[in-house]
């Protein structure tokens, strides 16, 4: 199955003071062979990229395969926006565009954060959590 590599791993991944343990964690995840990415991760990995790390980043980035952007993602998004509202989950509109895409493709989110745990109770993703190794 494939798995979605989230923003947070790869923060963790590219950021040059990552502990030693933990950079083996996502160097693991990043180089799984069913490893794919998305344009809302893509987007939050470069917006943010100093300017002489953003070359290297989207070269990397490009070497995976790209999540296809569903016609009805807004509207899935929103409806998982409204069941978490309803269930009392707060969900950032990029984690859940994330959790729409992935419930679309059917992949697995490998993710450090924990609040994506809530966030599947509510829409159903399936998750991956990567342990932070101390």
């Amino acid at each position: 199955m494939e798995c979605l590599i989230d923003t947070c791993v790869w923060i963790d991944h590219l950021r040059p003071g990552t502990p030693d343990k933990i950079r083996e964690a996502t160097h693991q995840a990043v180089n799984r062979p069913e490893a794919v990415v998305c344009e809302p991760v893509w987007f939050e990995l470069l917006r943010q990229s100093p300017k002489t790390e953003r070359a290297g980043i989207e070269r990397r980035l490009l070497t995976f395969p790209m999540l296809s952007t569903p016609a009805d993602l807004w509207r899935k998004a929103t409806i998982f926006g409204q069941r978490c509202r309803d269930s009392g989950v707060q969900a950032g509109s990029t984690d859940l565009i994330i959790a729409a895409l992935c419930l679309h493709h059917g992949v697995t989110l490998v993710t450090f954060d924990r609040h994506f745990l809530l966030l599947a109770g509510v829409t159903g993703i399936e998750t991956e959590m990567l342990p932070r190794p101390s």
